[in-house]
């Protein structure tokens, strides 16, 4: 049957109204990537200005600085989040998270807040200890997140409450309850209705700054995973928003495996000093694909501060061509270079290396959404993504965890690995001749002491990264000083001896975070040549 000239025009308005929508998409993508950029130099340059020798005066500048560019950043991530919901370009990803660590990582971001307005926080989670759910980690961290940032904004005096349970359980899904109480001034019955609309933002004031977008992102995320979104309020008498997202079940593994107890070892030995090796250890060498001159500014300075050799390209073509001429452990690219981009020269090198046998790390920077680059990026073989601006931390861990990668590679790929000798050592930075005389030359049980010990102290470094971010300088202690004693065992001396200056820095009376930090960076560094060197001999066992 031949379609009424009514049914033509109207697909034909179809069609241009679904141009527009995506041209003007586009146009805010455009324009957002414009606000980026500087803003990426603002933060980046604060960010390192804050670890050099400044006044209280001075550092109290920078926090503005740095308070207020994130400010904005967020804002600008709101408006980005909301046009690509509104063209229906969001992706929900789907991955296996433990939920009470994800609820402790939340209040952990909000205890700062919550505590310099006096407030106080009550927690219920009515959750197995080991609770692992599959679904999109990211976007119920940022739904939770928003109200529980929602409830300290509008809340001068009293309590948050925060509560989890299982709404409802079915074979394969699990319906979550989030419920986020405040005691603030409520909210008028005429606003309960408008209160997910974007732009919308009650009892707006002076101290209550924003675009109005967190509660209509929240709204779009639960409705997207499936979920419902509610809230009642009474004027002056406090707020709960409600939200129950079904979620698929996942095993629940312990987090972690049962631990081999060191103390054993403690019985009949002691750390013995060992003698430094003269020999230089081997400093990875990245290479930065970067087109923004600020942008290379930003990121030289902070590969400096951790302490690797590095060089910087601006196009794709110089990529190939340095890497026609030289090794390199690892590449920062950039997602959006002028000229050849970041995805072309990914897919470029990954065909190079089809002939070598090789695999060098590739790590995208892009001012893009995560989820949005890597659905490209992974295609083209990019390793990992880092999100700009750029922060020191976030960079230092994803290179400490590709760079030990690449050193795997190298590892299994090598003609000459041998078998690790006591009388040959073959590495700088550890050694395990005191395990071996312990255990008898038990090789079995010190492989398998390597592995755990290996696991541990990457565990360990990430909780003093979290206790230094928090100030708490009694785990810190205790952190600094068990990571100490496992690391004598393995003959690593220098992370030993890092270790043990970071326990005697917490135990300082006077503010000492900056110099934790510092020495946090320190032992990141060190621990990278520790386990790659561990697992190096791990490969080469007989």
């Amino acid at each position: 049957m031949n379609k009424t000239r009514k049914e033509k025009c109207s697909e034909k308005d179809e069609v241009y109204l679904e141009r527009a929508r995506s041209n003007e998409s586009e146009f805010v993508r455009s324009i957002i990537h414009e606000i980026r950029t500087p803003l990426n130099s603002i933060i980046g340059m604060a960010e390192l200005m804050s670890i050099t020798d400044l006044t209280l005066e001075q550092q109290n500048y920078i926090e503005t600085i740095q308070l207020s560019g994130q400010i904005l950043i967020n804002t600008v991530n709101d408006f980005l989040e909301l046009s690509k919901m509104e063209f229906k370009g969001l992706t929900i990803d789907d991955e296996v998270f433990e939920l009470n660590e994800l609820i402790e990582d939340v209040l952990k971001i909000m205890d700062e807040k919550i505590k310099k307005k006096k407030l106080r926080l009550n927690k219920k989670v009515d959750l197995l200890s080991e609770f692992h759910v599959k679904g999109d980690k990211l976007r119920v961290q940022q739904i939770l997140l928003n109200l529980i940032s929602n409830a300290v904004k509008f809340t001068e005096e009293g309590k948050i409450e925060v509560i989890c349970e299982i709404a409802h359980e079915r074979e394969e899904i699990v319906e979550i309850q989030f419920e986020v109480i405040d005691t603030g001034g409520g909210i008028a019955p005429e606003s309960i209705d408008i209160i997910f609309d974007p732009f919308t933002q009650i009892n707006r004031t002076e101290s209550h700054e924003g675009t109005g977008l967190g509660l209509s992102i929240c709204k779009k995320l639960v409705e997207l995973m499936g979920g419902e979104i509610g809230v009642e309020s009474q004027l002056r008498n406090g707020t709960r928003f409600w939200v129950r997202i079904p979620l698929k079940k996942a095993v629940n593994v312990l987090k972690e495996k049962e631990k081999l107890d060191y103390n054993f070892l403690n019985k009949n030995s002691q750390i013995l000093k060992q003698e430094q090796v003269d020999s230089k250890k081997r400093i990875p060498t990245i290479l930065v694909a970067e087109d923004d001159l600020l942008n290379q500014k930003i990121i030289s300075a902070q590969l400096k501060v951790l302490g690797y050799d590095f060089e910087i390209v601006s196009d794709g073509g110089e990529v190939l061509r340095a890497l026609g001429k030289n090794h390199y452990d690892l590449i920062l690219m950039d997602y959006h270079m002028v000229g050849i981009n970041g995805l072309k020269t990914t897919e470029m090198i990954r065909k190079m290396e089809e002939k070598t046998q090789r695999h060098t790390m590739i790590i995208a920077l892009t001012a893009s959404a995560i989820a949005e680059a890597k659905q490209e990026g992974t295609k083209r073989g990019m390793d990992d993504y880092l999100s700009k601006p750029i922060n020191l931390n976030e960079l230092s861990e994803k290179l400490n965890k590709h760079l030990r990668r690449a050193q795997d590679i190298h590892i299994k790929t090598a003609k000459d690995s041998a078998a690790f000798s006591p009388e040959e050592p073959q590495y700088d930075a550890i050694d395990v001749r005191l395990l071996k005389e312990i255990l008898e030359d038990n090789n079995d049980l010190l492989y398998e002491i390597i592995k755990e010990y290996l696991a541990e102290a990457k565990e360990k470094i990430k909780l003093l990264t979290t206790y230094i971010a928090s100030e708490n300088k009694q785990n810190i202690r205790y952190i600094a000083h068990n990571l100490k004693s496992s690391s004598g065992y393995m003959g690593a001396e220098k992370l030993c001896g890092l270790a043990k200056e970071m326990e005697f820095i917490a135990n300082k009376e006077t503010n000492s975070i900056m110099e934790m930090n510092v020495k946090l960076e320190e032992i990141k560094s060190e621990f990278l040549v520790v386990s790659g060197q561990l697992e190096g001999l791990l490969h080469g066992k007989t």
